[in-house]
């Protein structure tokens, strides 16, 4: 599992938008080489979206307002969530 998927893709065609899992976008967090090129390569050909359980899931990780400012800050909340 790579971390990501890739809806309505076919026969190998590329995807207009790409859904990032939640182990990824914590790895970019913090700063694994990694997750962090592995985002930009996805941005530069492809839209990333999240789903809403991954939304959730960094929402519900915060441990206080702290570590949601993070994630705001990161702005890991502002990929459209399907």
């Amino acid at each position: 599992m790579n971390g990501f998927a890739t809806p309505g893709s076919q026969n190998g065609a590329q995807a207009d938008m790409i859904i990032v899992d939640t182990d990824i976008l914590i790895d970019a967090a913090r700063c694994i080489d990694d997750a962090v090129n592995c985002l930009q390569q996805i941005e530069d050909t492809s839209s990333l979206a999240i789903s809403t359980v991954t939304q959730m899931e960094l929402i519900i990780g915060c441990r206080n307002k702290k570590d949601y400012r993070f994630i705001e800050d990161l702005n890991l909340l502002n990929y459209p969530a399907i």
